[in-house]
Protein backbone atom coordinates (compact mmCIF):
# COMPACT_ATOMS: atom_id res chain seq x y z
CA UNK A 1 0.00 0.00 0.00
CA UNK A 2 1.25 3.50 -0.82
CA UNK A 3 2.20 5.79 2.00
CA UNK A 4 3.09 9.50 1.88
CA UNK A 5 6.82 10.00 1.47
CA UNK A 6 7.42 6.49 0.11
CA UNK A 7 7.55 5.51 -3.54
CA UNK A 8 5.16 3.00 -5.04
CA UNK A 9 6.40 0.29 -7.35
CA UNK A 10 3.04 -0.51 -8.94
CA UNK A 11 2.01 -0.30 -12.56
CA UNK A 12 -1.57 -0.04 -13.70
CA UNK A 13 -2.76 0.89 -17.13
CA UNK A 14 -6.17 2.46 -17.46
CA UNK A 15 -8.74 1.94 -18.49
CA UNK A 16 -8.08 -1.54 -17.14
CA UNK A 17 -10.66 -3.54 -15.25
CA UNK A 18 -10.08 -3.38 -11.52
CA UNK A 19 -9.38 -7.13 -11.44
CA UNK A 20 -6.31 -6.57 -13.68
CA UNK A 21 -4.70 -3.95 -11.47
CA UNK A 22 -2.23 -4.93 -8.81
CA UNK A 23 -3.49 -4.73 -5.23
CA UNK A 24 -1.07 -1.89 -4.54
CA UNK A 25 -2.21 0.18 -7.51
CA UNK A 26 -5.87 -0.42 -6.66
CA UNK A 27 -5.30 0.70 -3.09
CA UNK A 28 -3.48 3.86 -4.18
CA UNK A 29 -6.18 4.72 -6.73
CA UNK A 30 -8.95 4.00 -4.23
CA UNK A 31 -7.20 6.25 -1.66
CA UNK A 32 -6.90 9.10 -4.18
CA UNK A 33 -10.57 8.80 -5.19
CA UNK A 34 -11.74 8.63 -1.57
CA UNK A 35 -9.69 11.72 -0.75
CA UNK A 36 -11.15 13.56 -3.75
CA UNK A 37 -14.70 12.61 -2.74
CA UNK A 38 -14.08 13.72 0.85
CA UNK A 39 -12.73 17.09 -0.28
CA UNK A 40 -15.42 17.95 -2.84
CA UNK A 41 -17.72 19.66 -0.32
CA UNK A 42 -14.77 21.72 1.02
CA UNK A 43 -13.63 22.66 -2.47
CA UNK A 44 -17.16 23.73 -3.48
CA UNK A 45 -17.39 25.97 -0.39
CA UNK A 46 -13.97 27.46 -1.17
CA UNK A 47 -14.97 28.19 -4.78
CA UNK A 48 -18.30 29.69 -3.65
CA UNK A 49 -16.41 31.92 -1.23
CA UNK A 50 -14.02 32.85 -4.04
CA UNK A 51 -10.36 32.00 -3.39
CA UNK A 52 -8.84 35.44 -2.81
CA UNK A 53 -5.36 34.67 -4.12
CA UNK A 54 -6.58 33.06 -7.34
CA UNK A 55 -9.25 35.73 -7.82
CA UNK A 56 -6.50 38.34 -7.75
CA UNK A 57 -4.52 36.49 -10.42
CA UNK A 58 -5.01 37.57 -14.03
CA UNK A 59 -7.38 35.37 -16.04
CA UNK A 60 -4.51 34.38 -18.36
CA UNK A 61 -2.61 32.76 -15.51
CA UNK A 62 -5.44 30.41 -14.55
CA UNK A 63 -4.91 27.91 -17.38
CA UNK A 64 -3.36 24.58 -16.35
CA UNK A 65 -2.41 21.47 -18.32
CA UNK A 66 -2.40 18.14 -16.46
CA UNK A 67 -0.36 15.38 -18.15
CA UNK A 68 -0.88 12.00 -16.49
CA UNK A 69 -1.25 8.57 -18.11
CA UNK A 70 -3.17 7.02 -15.20
CA UNK A 71 -6.72 8.18 -15.88
CA UNK A 72 -7.94 8.04 -12.28
CA UNK A 73 -5.04 10.14 -10.96
CA UNK A 74 -5.48 12.54 -13.88
CA UNK A 75 -9.20 12.94 -13.21
CA UNK A 76 -8.56 13.54 -9.50
CA UNK A 77 -6.00 16.25 -10.28
CA UNK A 78 -8.22 17.86 -12.94
CA UNK A 79 -11.30 17.93 -10.71
CA UNK A 80 -9.29 19.30 -7.79
CA UNK A 81 -7.82 22.13 -9.88
CA UNK A 82 -11.21 22.95 -11.42
CA UNK A 83 -12.74 23.13 -7.95
CA UNK A 84 -10.03 25.62 -7.02
CA UNK A 85 -11.00 27.87 -9.92
CA UNK A 86 -8.52 26.89 -12.62
CA UNK A 87 -9.30 26.22 -16.29
CA UNK A 88 -7.82 22.80 -16.97
CA UNK A 89 -6.69 20.96 -20.09
CA UNK A 90 -5.70 17.29 -19.78
CA UNK A 91 -3.47 14.86 -21.65
CA UNK A 92 -2.90 11.11 -21.34
CA UNK A 93 0.75 11.19 -22.40
CA UNK A 94 3.62 13.56 -23.07
CA UNK A 95 3.09 13.85 -26.82
CA UNK A 96 -0.56 14.82 -26.37
CA UNK A 97 0.47 17.35 -23.72
CA UNK A 98 3.07 18.89 -26.03
CA UNK A 99 0.44 19.24 -28.76
CA UNK A 100 -1.86 21.04 -26.31
CA UNK A 101 0.96 23.39 -25.28
CA UNK A 102 1.56 24.23 -28.96
CA UNK A 103 -2.12 24.95 -29.65
CA UNK A 104 -3.02 26.71 -26.37
CA UNK A 105 -0.58 29.50 -25.54
CA UNK A 106 -2.80 30.50 -22.59
CA UNK A 107 -1.53 27.50 -20.55
CA UNK A 108 0.73 28.97 -17.86
CA UNK A 109 1.19 25.89 -15.63
CA UNK A 110 2.09 22.32 -16.55
CA UNK A 111 1.37 19.59 -13.98
CA UNK A 112 3.03 16.42 -15.25
CA UNK A 113 3.68 12.86 -14.22
CA UNK A 114 7.27 11.79 -14.82
CA UNK A 115 6.74 8.27 -16.15
CA UNK A 116 4.42 8.34 -19.15
CA UNK A 117 4.32 6.57 -22.50
CA UNK A 118 5.51 8.19 -25.75
CA UNK A 119 7.23 11.17 -24.08
CA UNK A 120 8.15 11.16 -20.39
CA UNK A 121 7.66 14.10 -18.06
CA UNK A 122 11.28 15.26 -18.19
CA UNK A 123 11.29 15.37 -22.00
CA UNK A 124 7.91 17.13 -21.92
CA UNK A 125 9.27 19.79 -19.56
CA UNK A 126 12.36 20.31 -21.69
CA UNK A 127 10.33 20.74 -24.88
CA UNK A 128 7.61 22.74 -23.14
CA UNK A 129 10.15 25.20 -21.72
CA UNK A 130 11.72 25.50 -25.18
CA UNK A 131 8.29 26.59 -26.48
CA UNK A 132 7.58 28.81 -23.47
CA UNK A 133 10.51 29.71 -21.22
CA UNK A 134 8.21 31.17 -18.53
CA UNK A 135 6.00 28.08 -18.24
CA UNK A 136 5.57 27.05 -14.59
CA UNK A 137 5.86 23.33 -13.80
CA UNK A 138 4.84 20.91 -11.05
CA UNK A 139 5.97 17.28 -11.34
CA UNK A 140 4.11 14.29 -9.89
CA UNK A 141 5.75 10.92 -9.27
CA UNK A 142 5.45 7.72 -7.31
CA UNK A 143 9.14 7.01 -7.82
CA UNK A 144 12.14 8.46 -6.08
CA UNK A 145 15.04 9.37 -8.32
CA UNK A 146 17.41 12.21 -8.93
CA UNK A 147 15.95 14.78 -11.34
CA UNK A 148 17.90 15.89 -14.40
CA UNK A 149 19.88 19.13 -14.30
CA UNK A 150 17.14 21.10 -16.07
CA UNK A 151 14.62 20.29 -13.34
CA UNK A 152 17.12 21.13 -10.59
CA UNK A 153 18.22 24.35 -12.33
CA UNK A 154 14.63 25.58 -12.77
CA UNK A 155 13.81 24.62 -9.16
CA UNK A 156 10.78 22.64 -10.30
CA UNK A 157 8.80 21.22 -7.39
CA UNK A 158 7.78 17.58 -7.19
CA UNK A 159 4.73 16.09 -5.52
CA UNK A 160 5.29 12.51 -4.39
CA UNK A 161 2.32 10.17 -4.97
CA UNK A 162 0.13 9.71 -3.17
CA UNK A 163 -0.25 13.34 -2.18
CA UNK A 164 -2.94 15.46 -0.61
CA UNK A 165 -4.84 16.98 -3.53
CA UNK A 166 -5.18 20.23 -1.57
CA UNK A 167 -1.37 20.51 -1.84
CA UNK A 168 -1.71 20.54 -5.63
CA UNK A 169 -4.08 23.54 -5.52
CA UNK A 170 -1.87 25.37 -3.01
CA UNK A 171 1.25 24.86 -5.14
CA UNK A 172 -0.57 25.88 -8.31
CA UNK A 173 -1.85 29.05 -6.62
CA UNK A 174 1.62 29.83 -5.25
CA UNK A 175 3.23 29.48 -8.67
CA UNK A 176 0.61 31.50 -10.54
CA UNK A 177 -0.06 34.29 -8.08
Amino acid sequence: ISRPGRASRCRARSPAPKRWRSACASAAIDEALAELAARKPQAKRAVAAGPARLADAPMASRYVLVAEDEILFREAAVESLKACGFHVFQAGDGEEALDILRVHPEVSLLVSDIRMPNLDGYALIEQGLALRPHLKVILMTGYAHTPPKLVAAKEIGTLRKPFDIADLCRRAEDLLH
